[in-house]
């Protein structure tokens, strides 16, 4: 199947103010707008039949009946933004946080038939986009693997993120963004070499920095650690706080976890 990226849509979703999270917040509040936009029509209709009464004692009641119709059409409108507003303010707390290993933690959820499609799902997805997480990338891809021979209305809520994702890292089609993924992931298996638990350097970096809080380090006062892949350096607590929240490190952004950091010590 081809799932190249047409150019419209990667100039579209390449910008780097493309925000799919906020666009979701808009069809959100779209769709209350539409549910008020309804009510008014349906009040306007029965306000008529009122000021109309004088031609005929039947048109009140004609009216308000019509109105009445009209107004259950706002339902649905009303239903579906009060139903997916604790699903909005829960993924954007954790957006606003940054806080990847929930949002993942969320995204890799099962659902009926194997995969979802509810509200904090979407949601959730949305702002691992925006926070172009390549670790959403095979979630999404499993997915749409699972339904990508469905229509394509079943299809688009793993197609759609996965094709955006890609404008964002820089590939045109999702084939080259699997590709991409697959060959990191085997290059890193490969040339991966067992780290111990001890980083000894000769001395401190002038000016080091902790890359989580941007503080000074000091290595005989604090547990300071070290990323196993780009050797940025952090205080070993305040990197666990950050690992909590995030599974990858704050600068390479390589999944890590706190116990593959090994400790920083000056060299006797």
């Amino acid at each position: 199947m081809n799932t190249t990226i047409s150019k419209k849509k990667f100039e579209k979703y390449s910008r780097h103010d493309y925000s799919l999270f906020e666009e979701r917040k808009r069809k959100l509040i779209r769709r209350k707008r539409g549910g008020i936009i309804v009510l008014v029509l349906a009040g306007l209709l029965f306000v008529s039949g009122l000021s109309l009464s004088f031609l005929y004692w039947m048109y009140p009641f004609m009216f308000s009946m019509g109105a009445l119709m009209i107004a259950t059409f706002a339902l649905p409108f009303f239903l579906a933004y009060y139903s997916s507003m604790p699903s909005y303010k829960f993924a954007s707390d954790l957006f606003s946080q940054e806080n990847s290993k929930k949002l993942l933690e969320i995204a890799n959820q099962p659902g009926l038939f194997g995969y979802r499609r509810d509200a904090t799902y979407r949601f959730a997805v949305s702002a691992l986009v925006d926070l172009k997480s390549r670790e959403l990338v095979s979630i999404l891809y499993d997915s749409w693997e699972q339904v990508k021979y469905y229509p394509k209305i079943i299809q688009r809520p793993f197609l759609v993120p996965l094709e955006i994702l890609a404008a964002k890292l820089g590939f045109h089609s999702i084939e080259d963004l699997t590709a991409n993924l697959s060959d990191s992931r085997t290059k890193e298996a490969t040339i991966s070499i067992p780290i111990t638990q001890v980083y000894f350097i000769d001395k401190l970096p002038k000016k080091a920095k902790c890359m989580v809080s941007s503080l000074p380090l000091n290595v005989d006062k604090d547990a300071v650690v070290a990323c196993p892949y780009c050797g940025n350096m952090a205080k070993q607590e305040l990197l666990a706080e950050w690992l909590e929240k995030n599974s990858s490190c704050p600068v390479c952004r390589k999944t890590i976890s706190i116990n593959e950091c090994p400790i920083v010590k000056i060299q006797d």
